[in-house]
């Protein structure tokens, strides 16, 4: 596989790039490193490691530039608890112990805030409790806020001061923003409080903030032909519901 020297012709450029990469591991020896023989056929690339070479292509992506990254947080949802029956004499019979919880993210959505110093985010969740041979479904929205203190730069890692001079900065590069990624990972579902039980999932969220950029990139291209690009068809879609995670509306608890 040869590097990528296309996007840069000029060989002081080349050398100077050449420097770098004896301290970086930059073109694309990453990518070349997970090709083996046994990842290859896994994931059907037939063309030979001959033919894998290592280019240069300009590419229309979401560039992130600015990241805000919230761990340990919580939602309690009080209403999740195990029911029990009636019975004819007014008493309630059982199961009143809860087994097991899991919870799953339903709907995430965020909004930039009006003075554009921040982002307002909307994520819902379920949880599901099992009791006995039964279980309990409840759902819950909650609200947080990254202001742009709470945001950092990419690549650099560099934060915003929380002054006038800061939000000023941060609103300039606000001015670039075009969307948003949201990763949510649900942490852990547990019951708590055996006199007034709860469910309460502890979540962890980063989110990203991007413009559409084009980017020159290094890359290998593992399917298709050098002679047969014209037919190596790439189709991209985003799946439906309920694969799809929709946005957010009502039903909002702040915590």
């Amino acid at each position: 596989m040869s590097d990528c020297k296309d996007c840069n012709p000029d060989i002081q450029v080349q050398e100077g790039e050449a420097l770098v990469s004896q301290e970086v591991q930059g073109d694309c020896a990453v990518c070349a490193a997970v090709l083996t023989s046994s990842n290859r056929a896994r994931w059907g690339i037939t063309r030979p490691v001959a033919d894998l070479v290592c280019e240069c292509h300009m590419i229309c992506v979401q560039d992130v530039l600015l990241i805000c990254a919230r761990d340990n947080q919580t939602v309690d949802i009080p209403v999740c608890v195990c029911d029990g029956t009636p019975s004819c004499r007014g008493t309630v019979v059982g199961p009143f112990v809860p087994i097991s919880c899991e919870a799953f993210v339903t709907c995430a959505s965020e909004e930039l805030q009006d003075d554009c110093a921040g982002v307002d985010i909307r994520i819902g969740f379920q949880a599901i409790v099992r009791c006995d041979t039964t279980f309990v479904v409840c759902q819950t929205e909650v609200t947080r806020k990254c202001n742009f203190f709470d945001f950092f730069t990419f690549p650099g890692g560099a934060g915003f001061p929380n002054t006038a001079a800061g939000r000023r900065e941060f609103q300039e590069i606000i001015r670039k923003i075009d969307g948003s990624c949201l990763d949510i990972e649900i942490q852990s579902c547990e019951i708590i409080d055996t006199v007034n039980p709860r469910v309460r999932i502890t979540f962890k969220f980063v989110d990203k903030l991007w413009k559409h950029e084009n980017l020159l990139v290094s890359a290998i291209r593992p399917y298709g032909g050098r002679l047969a690009r014209d037919r190596d068809i790439v189709v991209k879609r985003e799946f439906g519901p309920p694969q799809r995670i929709p946005e957010c509306n009502g039903n909002t608890s702040d915590s």
